[in-house]
């Protein structure tokens, strides 16, 4: 494997702004320089094959799947009233965006005639993926924003109503940004551009900062955020069961009002769980692999592996709004409510009793 550089700190600073950084002569033979334009090659190849349909179809499922969602809740004035669904509308938007950015990344071409620093900038900003990692990190930051935010509502439920104003949710979704772009730039600082390649991850400023640098990122990209959400949809799963139990015990086994609503909630959380148990399933393979090439494992960027997990987080921001679409009853009232709108007829007049639990399921993430 060719290892990325360690450099001393003035030149490192030198180099992430200067088109002529020099390396070590054993890493010469991996550049390319038979061309007068950057080139994403070196340590990191684009998708190929089988590779490059499957990040074509997982960009495309992102923007329709939460394109429809965004549109959805954005037409509906009852849907983007609930504080819930202003952070849902929010995460669909990051997930857009990462699709969006996944395909023109995709569809990029790999030669570019941008000499000096503007090449540089290039490097360092979009074919070194940082702003893809920037959409996805914030993705992540804000799916702890929406289960904080609903830990807060059962659990606390006063402290909610009258503390966790729209303004603080701002501030939240404002903070998830900053942090995203905080914590990548890592990949900012270690990307540099060596004669017409692009290389990521590669400078280092010495071997512990590289080590240091993949278990900070492990902890601060997953195991907080698993820990914030493990713990408030834990909490919040006790206090519902709670109150299921004793309601149904009350009303002789038959569903009362209150314990409609009680019911819809726990199942709007269950629908919130599986979407933390898809953020793990999706992300694990990538930390672990991140976190291991940071510690000097003989690890490659073009491995099958790597590959594989990276199309793992990028399936992330494709799956959720397919999970809201099919799992959210609020939200499958509103499609169809809209569809009804579009084209009047399609859709059959609801009977009463199914209007009084849609209204039951309107309140569940209030």
């Amino acid at each position: 494997m060719s290892s990325p550089n360690v450099r001393d700190p003035l030149e490192f600073l030198t180099s992430m702004f200067t088109h002529d950084a020099t390396v070590s002569t054993s890493n010469l033979a991996t550049m390319e320089t038979s061309t007068s334009e950057p080139v994403l090659e070196g340590n990191y190849s684009q998708p190929k094959g089988v590779m490059l349909y499957t990040y074509l179809i997982s960009g495309s499922l992102g923007i329709v799947g939460n394109g429809l969602v965004i549109l959805v809740i954005l037409s509906l004035r009852k849907l983007r009233k609930r504080l819930t669904n202003i952070l849902i509308t929010h995460q669909c938007i990051i997930d857009f965006l990462v699709s969006v950015v996944l395909l023109a990344l995709t569809g990029t071409q790999k030669q570019y005639h941008i000499p000096g620093v503007a090449g540089m900038i290039l490097c360092k900003v979009w074919l070194s993926t940082y702003v893809l990692w920037v959409f996805m990190t914030v993705s992540t930051n804000n799916l702890c924003l929406l289960s904080l935010e609903k830990y807060f509502a059962i659990v606390h439920p006063i402290w909610h109503k009258t503390a966790f104003t729209r303004s603080k949710a701002l501030a939240g979704m404002v903070a998830v940004w900053v942090c995203g772009i905080v914590l990548n730039l890592i990949v900012f600082f270690t990307t540099t551009l060596q004669g017409t390649t692009c290389f990521r991850l590669w400078i280092w400023l010495s071997d512990f900062a590289r080590r240091a640098t993949g278990v900070t990122n492990c902890f601060l990209k997953f195991l907080v955020p698993i820990a914030i959400m493990v713990y408030s949809y834990g909490r919040i799963l006790r206090v519902v069961n709670s109150k299921v139990a004793p309601a149904a015990s009350v009303h002789g086994g038959q569903p009362s009002g209150s314990q409609q609503y009680v019911t819809a909630r726990r199942k709007a959380v269950e629908m919130l769980i599986l979407v933390v148990a898809c953020f793990f399933l999706c992300w694990v393979w990538n930390q672990v692999f991140f976190l291991a090439f940071n510690l000097g494992a003989p690890l490659e960027l073009n491995s099958a592996f790597y590959q594989f997990s990276v199309i793992a987080v990028y399936f992330n921001s494709c799956i959720n709004p397919f999970i809201f679409i099919f799992k959210y009853e609020e939200f499958k009232k509103g499609l169809r409510e809209l569809v009804g709108r579009v084209v009047p007829g399609l859709i059959s007049i609801e009977t009463a009793d199914s209007n009084a639990t849609d209204q039951t399921n309107t309140h569940a993430l209030a």
